[in-house]
């Protein structure tokens, strides 16, 4: 029986730590218990989300928390999992989407609303949904994606397209790359810190802590100038022991 298996973790960049600031990346992973049912197979939606809050603003690590923890709330919501058999993935995304953006637009009515979003609330969004069959990736802003050898570098000349844009009525969406996990074995996603040539040593983590124990291994050995995010989504086979 194949299984997925989530690992992910985070550490704070070098730049960041001698400069005397918190990191800005933020992520959740969301696996639920499943729904059975006596006429069907179970159906469950698993997802990874991470956010990197905008460098040069006050406090933008408070945006990319809340807007991780927000998404997580969403897919826990009862009427998302009173529907998670009938809707597909991109339905789950495009109810993750207008709900972010509600979010975001109520957090911020009754301040002076350009400065507010722009120190607390500029971060990027990258992450995916899966239903084990099909996995749905969605991004806004910067990043990187792994597919199994395949690297994608999401690269906006320093000048992301941050979500929180949308409140000022700029043209911002959710880019979106569907993956067929019958042809993709491994899945994953990074904060444009991490460094790419790394990759191969985060695979096969088997123990819950696997990714992060090993980004503070390398943080230790002076990699990640930036804040460095790290999900990783791999297809297995049972159930074995860890390291």
């Amino acid at each position: 029986m194949e299984l997925l298996r989530i690992r992910g973790g985070r550490v704070i960049g070098r730049q960041h730590s001698l400069a005397g600031k918190n990191s800005q990346d933020a992520y959740q992973i969301y696996e639920p218990e499943i729904i059975t049912s006596l006429f069907s197979e179970p159906k469950v939606f698993r997802a990874g989300i991470l956010s990197d809050g905008c460098g040069s603003t006050k406090t933008s690590e408070v945006g990319a928390n809340l807007i991780v923890q927000k998404i997580v709330s969403i897919l826990c919501e009862s009427k998302v999992v009173r529907m998670c058999r009938r809707w597909s993935l991109e339905e789950i995304i495009d109810y993750i989407e207008d709900s972010t953006y509600e979010f975001l637009d109520e957090l911020s009515r009754g301040w002076r609303q350009i400065p507010f979003v722009q120190d607390n609330l500029l971060a990027t969004i990258l992450g995916f949904v899966t239903n084990g069959k099909k996995l749905v990736i969605f991004s806004s802003g910067d990043g990187t994606i792994f597919l199994d050898d395949d690297v994608l570098v999401i690269d906006e000349d320093n000048t992301p397209s941050y979500f929180a844009y949308r409140l000022f009525e700029k043209q911002v969406s959710f880019k979106r790359i569907e993956v067929d996990l019958q042809k993709v074995q491994r899945v994953a996603i990074a904060s444009d810190g991490f460094e790419p040539e790394l990759i191969n040593e985060f695979w096969g983590k088997e123990h819950p802590n696997g990714v992060q124990r090993l980004l503070n291994v390398y943080s230790k050995k002076k990699h990640f100038l930036d804040d460095a995010t790290l999900i990783t989504l791999e297809k297995i086979q049972g159930e074995g022991g860890r390291k």
